[in-house]
Formats: C-alpha cells, structure tokens, sequence
C-alpha cells in the first residue's frame, strides 16, 4: 500500500514538473535563445515599407544589437491575407515562413510570396518580422501588396499589316492575358482565293508578335491571325485583316530619233539642175508605240524640193505625220530636189521630228549636204597633134596635148624644109632626069655635025 502510495506521489510530481516547464517556456522571453542574452532587432528603413518585393520574393533588412554573446531568433512570414490592410487578422493564411538565429550583426532575410490568386485564401499578402516563430510577438516590420484574383482570360486583340514595298508586308499581331494564363505563340495564315499560299509561326509568349511575307502576284490576299494559348486559340474579327499586291507598274522610256542621207551619203556633189534624192528615216528607240508623229524637212534656200511619196510639200518645207509608229518601228521617205541656179555653194538640209509623248520639240533632228560647183572655165588652146585652135574647159588642160601658146598653130603656114617624100615621087624624078641627059647629050650631038 505505501509502495502505490508513493508511486502515485511520484506521478504527480512528474506532471506537475512538466507544466511547470511548459509554462516556463511559453512564459519564456520572445525570441530568447537559451541562456543567452536576447540581442535587440530593428528594421532597417520604415517599418512598414521595410520589405523590397523582386518578383515573387520579399527581403527584409535589420539589424541585431547587444552584448557580444547576445542571440535571438527571428522569423519572417508571408501570408494571404483578406484586405490589403491584412485585416482582420485572423482571416490570414499562411503561405511561408523563414527562422533563423542570429548574434549581433546585420542581416537580411527573404522570404517567398504567393504568385497567383486565390479568392478562398484572399486576393492579398502581407508580409512579417517578428522575435521568434510567435505570431503574437510585437511585428518588427511588415509589408502589404495585391495578388491577381482575375479568372485567367486570353484574347487576339488586333491584326495590324504594315505595307514595306509592292509585295513586302510586315503583319503584327497582339494579345493579351489575364490571371494566370499564357501566350505560347502566334500563327499568321495567308490566303489568297480562298486557298492558303503561306502560314507563318511565330513562337513568343509576350503581347506581341510579327512576321514579314512577300507575295508576288498581283491580287488581294486574307490573313488571319490565331494566338495559342494555356486556354486554347483565340482569334476573332479583330484578328482578320487584307493587303492588296498592285501590279508592277512599268515607268515607259518613249524614244524617237531621224536620220538624213542625200543619195545614201551625208554630202554629195550636184550640177544645177541635176535631180537628187533625200533619204529620210524615222525609228521609234523607246518602249512606248508613238502616234501622231510629225516629221518635217525645211532645206537650206537654194535647194528646192520637187516632189514626195507621201507628205505635202509648202514653202519648199516637207511634212507628214505618222499615225502610228511602234516599238522598234522605221519608216522610210524619199524626197526629190535639185538646185536650179546656185553655184560654188555648199547648201544644208535639215529634218525633225517630233512626237507627243517624247519630251522636248523637237526631239531630234539631222542633216545632210549638197555641194554645187562653180561652172568651169573655157580656155582656147593649141591642139597640137592638129595645129588647129579649139575651145576646151580648165579641167581637160593636159600639157601633153594642149599649149596655150596659140602660135604653134600658126607655124603650119611657113614651112622652111623639104618636105619628105615617098617611092613614088622618086621614081618621077629620075624619069625627069634621065630625060634632061638624053637631051643634053642630043643637043651636043647635033652641034658637032
């Protein structure tokens, strides 16, 4: 009986010892580690701003003072908290905490903070530091902020197209998100016709986007914009837009030019009178067919033209006008004409043309020359294989065959040597001598008898 007794003594005093260090702990300083002497914390900065929020995390600076083997235990907390002003306080949710021991000094602690809404916890947090991991403790600094409590949404907001050059267009795109959904990427279709000449993925997941397509062919071309999202693909009207591919346009380069010849040469040489030919030749060089083309051919005075295949002919001028003359066209006129009275003159004739679409009046123009002699001179010479004068011109003079000594023909009649005879005139002659001695020799003949 007495051994019971004194095992339920025993007991009591065992719970009794236990309480007594339960209430002496939960009695105990906060922050209080050991023995040691609590070290005294102060935030640095004001105290209710005295967290720096960097994304999702929150840091708070302090400092510890006291003797050199002071301690204490701090902790930081980060909850949900119902309003921003973390009231009322009860209603606040716990979503990390951070406990650390520190000697004197300064320091810094960090601690997360909650990344997406939630309205069962509360759309806000509120951040703390406090002695020890008690709630109840004096809060050494804290900090308040709002969390995203938006359903998540995400919308193709609009199609913008940007024209570069002809066939060059940029095509942007933008979207936008709300909670906690994301953008994956952007997909440009192209179509033309109905059927999809190209589609363009760009892979971002920020609010904007944008390619750059060439199309070639002339027409209007559809693109539709499709953004991917954590919610599935969004597009919409907003999203659906044109462009418009011109033709190319050509810039024309109209060209003409003339060209002149008398009897196919720049320059010959005419008698008056003497009937000659212009040749006149007209080319398109541009790149544009030409219509309404005037040509017109005005000689220098002295020349006078005769007559025209086609064209008039007044005041001595010549023109025509060309209906039509294509690209890479030349049409050919000959003109007739002749100098009647000048002479020792070199004469100029000049043709133009000119056609509307071709700048400037006139475009082009060129020339040719007649060159007209002055009549020779009559000379009146020896001829001296005849000894006879006769008239001949300055340029058929030739030394070997002509004197302008007329003398020499005069020397014909005084002839002062034998002229030289044939076989038959001696012949003669000796008959007439034979016949002189054979009367001689009669008549001695006859005085002696």
């Amino acid at each position: 009986m007495k051994a019971k007794l004194f095992g339920f003594v025993l007991a009591l005093l065992s719970v009794a010892t236990i309480g007594v260090v339960q209430l002496s702990t939960q009695a105990a300083t906060p922050g209080q580690v050991g023995s040691a002497p609590r070290c005294t914390v102060t935030s640095v900065g004001p105290r209710g701003s005295a967290f720096t929020i960097h994304g999702n995390t929150a840091t708070v600076h302090f400092n510890a003072k006291g003797s050199s083997t002071c301690k204490v235990q701090v902790t930081t907390y980060s909850n949900y908290a119902p309003t921003m002003s973390g009231k009322p306080y009860d209603k606040q949710i716990r979503f990390d905490t951070k406990t650390r021991t520190v000697s004197k000094g300064q320091y810094a602690m960090t601690v997360s903070l909650p990344t997406s809404s939630n309205k069962a916890k509360g759309c806000y947090y509120q951040t703390d530091l406090t002695y020890g991991s008690h709630v109840s403790p004096p809060v050494l600094a804290y900090g308040h902020g709002k969390l995203n409590c938006e359903q998540p949404a995400a919308t193709c907001d609009a199609l913008q197209i940007d024209k570069i050059d002809r066939t060059k267009f940029t095509l942007i795109g933008h979207a936008s998100t709300k909670g906690n959904a994301s953008i994956k990427s952007y997909v440009f279709s192209v179509s033309k016709a109905g059927k999809t000449v190209v589609t363009r993925t760009v892979k971002t997941s920020g609010n904007t986007a944008r390619t750059t397509v060439t199309e070639t062919k002339p027409g209007t071309y559809h693109v539709r914009l499709t953004v991917k999202t954590s919610l599935g693909d969004r597009s919409g009207a907003h999203c659906v837009k044109t462009f418009t591919v011109k033709p190319k346009v050509v810039t024309p380069h109209p060209g003409v030019d003339i060209t002149k010849l008398v009897n196919h040469k720049k320059e010959v040489t005419v008698a008056n009178n003497e009937t000659f030919t212009y040749q006149l030749g007209v080319r398109n060089t541009g790149d544009v067919d030409l219509k309404n083309v005037k040509v017109t051919d005005t000689p220098e005075n002295g020349v006078t033209l005769v007559s025209a295949a086609k064209g008039t002919i007044q005041n001595n001028t010549w023109s025509y006008t060309i209906p039509k003359l294509a690209v890479g066209q030349t049409l050919y006129f000959n003109l007739q004409a002749k100098v009647p009275t000048m002479s020792g003159v070199v004469l100029d004739n000049k043709a133009c043309v000119n056609a509307p679409e071709v700048p400037g009046n006139p475009d082009d123009c060129d020339h040719a020359k007649v060159k007209v002699p002055k009549p020779e001179e009559k000379l009146e010479v020896c001829e001296l294989s005849t000894k006879k004068i006769v008239v001949i011109t300055e340029s058929d003079f030739d030394e070997s065959v002509y004197s302008s000594d007329l003398t020499k023909c005069n020397e014909a009649e005084t002839v002062t040597e034998l002229p030289q005879t044939g076989s038959n005139d001696f012949a003669m002659q000796l008959v007439g001598l034979i016949s002189l001695a054979s009367a001689g020799t009669y008549y001695i003949m006859s005085r002696r008898s």
